[in-house]
């Protein structure tokens, strides 16, 4: 049986969740992007590391409970395996944001060691400069692919210009003209055949 809603039911309107972190909108665009326009059989693998949260009632010290499964500081957001077995490692940053050579020593030593180990690994903030990546390393791609990624990449830099409140570009104050419908497009049209 369902559950009433409360707050409906008292006339509370319910507010609507805050949109998520940037980089996680990229990480999301990107993985759609893989579905839709990689052109062989894939994994799209996304690993993310929880922040350590100090406000009250949160789970402190996640990051030693992480550590001991595995994940380390450092891990790349995400993998796509291809036939074969090849893994491309890619570290995502939110659009037009640069990886820090100080604040992100830890993602630029993980690629530096995935490197040095034959595994391809590198970082980008915006879904066309990940499918330019997966490009270069010669991953088949679909013919459209590369038009895509550009258009998911405006999808997001709209979605930002909507949550900073860029007000949208005014109509014209000129009137609209009228559009003919179609029976005075076959009015039209026939007079027209007639004088011929």
């Amino acid at each position: 049986m369902a559950q009433p809603d409360l707050l409906a039911d008292a006339g509370v309107k319910k507010e609507r969740a805050k949109s998520s972190h940037p980089e996680a909108s990229l990480q999301v665009s990107v993985k759609k992007w893989c579905r839709e326009c990689i052109a062989i059989a894939h994994k799209f693998k996304a690993f993310e590391r929880s922040k350590n949260s100090f406000t009250p009632g949160a789970k402190v010290g996640r990051h030693f409970w992480e550590a001991n499964k595995g994940v380390e500081k450092g891990t790349l957001d995400t993998c796509v395996i291809i036939e074969g077995g090849a893994h491309h490692w890619i570290e995502l940053k939110a659009p037009g944001i640069k990886i820090d050579p100080v604040d992100d020593e830890a993602q630029l030593q993980e690629i530096r060691d995935l490197t040095d180990l034959g595994v391809r690994a590198a970082w980008t903030n915006s879904v066309s400069g990940y499918a330019q990546i997966l490009k270069e390393w010669g991953v088949p791609l679909y013919g459209l692919a590369m038009t895509r990624a550009l258009d998911l990449d405006l999808l997001l830099k709209g979605r930002k210009m909507k949550r900073a409140g860029v007000p949208k570009k005014k109509r014209s104050d000129k009137p609209r003209t009228e559009k003919p419908t179609g029976s005075q497009l076959r009015v039209a049209h026939r007079a027209w055949s007639l004088q011929k």
